[in-house]
């Protein structure tokens, strides 16, 4: 009798335990499309945005057409300028489209660049350049850039500083020159020339040329 109860008992259990695995295996089915729903839809429909976006973005990027240049006249289209420089020497465009002259052929050492930019006067803008140097250099300068002072230009508004500095890199004593001209339409265009000293003749004359010739559209 005892058996007999024992193995009851027994089979009772296993019957018992069958169901409970059955029980944990369907809450294990019906708890499943919590996971499979976790990756969000918008993900995948925001990737074809991101890519229709692109080809505008490079379009909006490429450079607008450039009129054609005459040998030894830069033509500044975007700021609407132009001057004269020896057409032996290289004439380059920087990002705000403004003039860099490199007479050597090389990028380096001397050179000259032409910018037309906003400002309240010439004056002024020489001024804030004087003590930008004089803060960046510090003990490198060597001569001090003083007041602005007229140029001398003949009926027209140019003023100037010149200052000089030790140069590690350039391996010598640099010159630096800084013309501004105050222009009717309330821009400043500012000439400058950068040399080692007693190199200075040819950047000087790369000045004075720009100066003499340029125009505004």
């Amino acid at each position: 009798m005892n058996k007999t109860l024992t193995r009851v008992l027994t089979v009772f259990v296993l019957l018992l335990a069958v169901v409970l695995l059955l029980s944990l295996a369907a809450c294990g089915k019906e708890e499943a499309p919590a996971v499979t729903e976790a990756p969000a839809a918008p993900a995948a429909t925001e990737a074809p945005a991101a890519q229709t976006a692109a080809p505008a973005e490079e379009a909006a990027e490429e450079p607008s057409a450039q009129p054609e240049t005459v040998e030894g006249l830069f033509v500044s289209a975007s700021k609407g300028f132009r001057f004269e420089y020896d057409p032996a020497y290289i004439a380059l465009s920087n990002p705000a489209d403004n003039a860099v002259i490199y007479p050597t052929g090389d990028v380096e050492l001397p050179f000259c660049s032409v910018s037309l930019i906003p400002g309240s006067s010439a004056v002024d803008y020489l001024k804030e350049m004087s003590a930008a140097a004089l803060e960046e250099l510090g003990d490198a300068v060597k001569t001090m850039p003083g007041e602005p002072a007229d140029a001398g230009v003949e009926g027209r508004q140019v003023y100037f500083i010149s200052f000089t500095y030790d140069s590690f890199e350039a391996e010598g004593t640099v010159v630096c020159a800084y013309y501004a001209e105050d222009l009717p339409g309330g821009d400043i265009v500012v000439y400058n020339s950068t040399a080692l000293e007693g190199d200075t003749a040819v950047a000087d004359g790369i000045v004075k040329t720009a100066i003499e010739t340029f125009q505004k559209d």
